[in-house]
């Protein structure tokens, strides 16, 4: 291939689509970063998830041996296996079909970055990705 028809299928590129592609791909390690944030009571901002729970909630969760110094949406895992990520303006939905309402209620209550990762993983994130887009994007120049 000439540089004159690499720079054409450059050009050709729905980068949109093979972003969406790539973070798709590598899913399972976007689902340990909001994991980690979760799991300190942290949300995409890096701030404190709020609400707190309730003093009756902490109670049962307490009893099952849940964390309840912070909200970390852990105790039935329904979160983690119901939700959506935010990337930019983009979503990357990880739903089991029956959850999608689920994941709502929770932004509804806990607000949009829920969804979202840290500015520090995100630069986890894209370090990891970044070579693989490139291959997704451009094949080998």
């Amino acid at each position: 291939m000439n540089d004159f028809e690499r720079l054409i299928k450059i050009l050709d590129v729905d980068l949109t689509k093979v972003f969406i592609q790539t973070v798709d791909e590598n899913d399972d390690y976007l689902t340990l970063l909001i994991d980690s944030q979760l799991d300190k009571g942290k949300d995409g901002s890096n701030k404190n998830i709020r609400p707190l729970y309730t003093q009756g909630y902490k109670n049962y969760k307490s009893k099952r041996g849940g964390v309840v110094d912070r909200v970390n949406l852990k105790l039935t895992n329904e979160y983690r296996s119901s939700r959506r990520y935010k990337y930019g303006e983009y979503y990357v939905e990880s739903f089991h079909e029956n959850n999608e309402d689920l994941a709502q209620i929770l932004v509804n209550r806990y607000g949009a970055d829920i969804e979202q990762l840290s500015p520090q993983n995100e630069e986890l994130f894209i370090k990891r990705i970044f070579d693989q887009f490139m291959r997704n994007a451009f094949g080998d120049l």
